[in-house]
């Protein structure tokens, strides 16, 4: 339930709620239909409620309920996202990434249905078969996919730098490889090494896109350091690290998958959010006031709310991940305290730029 509400709740939310902006952008598309896009967020909150509800207190029945319904919601967006992509004049590596994730979305939508309905059922005779490829296809399909590929558009934009991708399509091979191999590895039980393997060509393409990264920040076109940058570039080695640490997880190999998903979970997905939020939330706010009635330029997020939320993120997964390793339970305290603190920066982030907003 927790990790649900984590996933569900905080990163496919958000990522959902930005992608409404950024894929016409990136396609070159109008924007899809705003009261069916409404629609689709009401029903996401509800049966992501309800789900999660049911998944932290046993209710099964509610479960075979909340399943389905954000089962309809996902795949709600993936209708309004098609119409996007169909519409689109341009292409990029952006938008390839943002294909494979909208494909993994689906499918992470549609196993997690048969999962929540077989709680109730049972038509299911080992959840595990389903679980494994499941969260693969959400932690490194929708969300490592959709993270590299909105950073290779984001990063240079928000560090102004003069540099550009020299890896990126080959990551994206290398990533599609084991987006594929993964999860037919994990659902038909290859033996560990065979898992182990398929699960290195997504290493690898992390370590290009991580390269690339590294020229970006080196490119950058003002030398003085900013919280969005070093957001992003702490993201970036979070999910190395997590990559690393999906070898041997799939493997089975304790405590490494608990390490990896929460790598994503508490560690480089919140990373990056935080890092963009104090760039993106204004914006958002900004055009979302009309034409008529808003400044020129979009306010800007004091400097040291932006290094305070970054830097209590940074520490999230460290801890937790250390925890873990010791069994340690204070440990885990100490990150979950760090996670409330970046839960509570990333809301002054919001309420800063819309009362900046309000007051100009």
């Amino acid at each position: 339930g927790l990790t649900h509400l984590m996933a569900l709740g905080f990163a496919s939310s958000v990522a959902i709620g930005v992608l409404y902006h950024l894929a016409p952008r990136s396609f070159g598309s109008p924007p899809p239909n705003q009261p069916v896009g409404v629609a689709v967020g009401l029903c996401f909150i509800l049966s992501m409620v309800g789900f999660v509800v049911a998944l932290l207190t046993g209710a099964n029945a509610a479960a075979a309920i909340g399943g389905p319904l954000l089962a309809i919601a996902v795949l709600g967006f993936l209708g309004q996202m098609t119409l996007v992509v169909r519409r689109g004049r341009q292409r990029s590596l952006t938008c390839d990434f943002l294909l494979v994730a909208f494909t993994c979305l689906g499918l992470v939508a549609i196993l997690g249905s048969a999962l929540a309905i077989s709680l109730q059922l049972g038509f299911v005779t080992n959840p595990f078969d389903v679980l494994g490829p499941k969260i693969t296809l959400a932690v490194a399909g929708w969300l490592g996919m959709l993270i590299v590929g909105v950073s290779y558009q984001v990063i240079p934009m928000f560090t102004l730098s003069r540099a550009r991708q020299r890896f990126g399509r080959t990551a994206f091979i290398l990533m599609l490889v084991s987006l594929v191999a993964l999860p037919l590895a994990l659902g038909f039980h290859a033996p560990a090494l065979v898992a182990e393997l398929s699960a290195l060509p997504y290493l690898a393409g992390i370590v290009l896109y991580a390269l690339d990264v590294l020229r970006f920040m080196n490119k950058r076109a003002q030398r003085r350091l900013n919280p969005t940058g070093v957001g992003h570039s702490l993201g970036t080695l979070y999910l190395l690290a997590t990559a690393a640490f999906a070898v041997p997880a799939a493997g089975g190999i304790l405590p490494m998958p608990q390490i990896a998903v929460t790598g994503a979970l508490v560690g480089w997905v919140p990373m990056y959010i935080v890092a963009s939020a104090t760039r993106i939330m204004p914006v958002l706010i900004w055009e979302g006031r009309g034409p008529g009635n808003r400044p020129r330029v979009p306010a800007e997020i004091p400097r040291r709310l932006g290094w305070l939320s970054v830097g209590v993120t940074a520490v999230i997964w460290p801890l937790l991940a250390l925890g873990f390793i010791v069994r340690s339970g204070p440990i885990g305290v100490a990150a979950a305290v760090s996670l409330l603190l970046a839960a509570a920066g990333l809301c002054s982030i919001g309420v800063s730029a819309w009362r900046r907003a309000e007051s100009v």
